[in-house]
């Protein structure tokens, strides 16, 4: 038997052709490398989601803890032609009462058009100020998918990125060094050393 089965196998015969340069193999390295780089991406995106996610639910937790659920009654029309109603939220005045039983009066946030009379549901936070709503277990999780999503195609894009411009620069050097075995081996093939 001649040589190792890896240097009989068509990988080994493409790693050691007489034809291949030094450039090639440090492209193909450069290509391997991106493509373990890729997959190694996938988990590393998986983690950060999670660790979000994670975080979310902590926040929400955080959150149900000093947000209570609440009832207003707005006072005024809301506005449906300002620039926050076309963003499917506008604010007008409404009144609750506190976890205490105590009247409050303030700003809600409420549909575009809502009239007044109208009953809202409100989040109220221990003083009994209108406060967001908590986040939920379904917009926890979904922070963390979305998460995962921007971190896999940032990662892939720099991968790409990477491994492209070094191709690009590979590229350059082949064309050079081909400029230059040409310019040495065309007088003799031309006849006019």
């Amino acid at each position: 038997m001649h040589g190792s089965w890896l240097v009989r196998s068509s990988v080994g015969r493409r790693w050691s052709s007489p034809l291949r340069r030094s450039v090639d193999r440090v492209e193909r390295i450069a290509l391997a490398t991106a493509i373990g780089l890729a997959v190694l991406a996938v988990p590393v995106a998986v983690l950060a989601g999670a660790a979000v996610q994670r975080a979310g639910d902590d926040v929400a937790i955080a959150q149900n803890a000093t947000a209570h659920p609440a009832t207003a009654l707005l006072l005024r029309d809301a506005p449906d032609d300002n620039n926050d109603a076309m963003l499917g939220s506008t604010r007008t005045l409404g009144e609750w009462h506190t976890l205490s039983g105590i009247v409050r009066t303030g700003q809600v946030d409420v549909s575009p058009g809502a009239t007044a009379g109208t009953s809202v549901s409100i989040w109220i936070n221990d003083a009994g100020r209108p406060v967001a709503p908590p986040l939920t277990e379904d917009q926890a999780y979904w922070r963390g998918v979305v998460t995962v999503i921007m971190v896999l195609l940032g990662l892939f894009a720099a991968i790409t990125a990477t491994f492209c411009g070094m191709h690009w620069l590979l590229n350059r050097w082949r064309l050079a060094r081909w400029a230059a075995d040409w310019r040495s081996i065309e007088p003799h093939w031309s006849g006019d050393h």
